[in-house]
Order: structure tokens, then sequence, then C-alpha cells
């Protein structure tokens, strides 16, 4: 599986703006997270 032609890389990314710890305020229902709390990415 390789990178498909359709999906387009963002041009002037800037990185830095999405770096650090991200909280999770919402989530779907999912039954391996049921009970998690304080969720970060």
């Amino acid at each position: 599986m390789g990178i498909l032609e359709s999906v387009l890389p963002v041009k002037e990314f800037e990185l830095d703006k999405y770096l650090g710890k991200w909280y999770e305020v919402a989530s779907l229902d999912h039954s391996y997270e049921r009970g998690l709390e304080q969720l970060t990415a």
C-alpha cells in the first residue's frame, strides 16, 4: 500500500503550531476507551 495520488500534503504546514500535548475534549463511544480519563495525544 502506498500514498494515494488523490491525497496531497498540506502546503506551508506550520508544524510548530501543533507540537505539544493535546487533550481529548470529546470522543466517539469505543469499547476499548470506556472508563479512560485524562487522555492525551
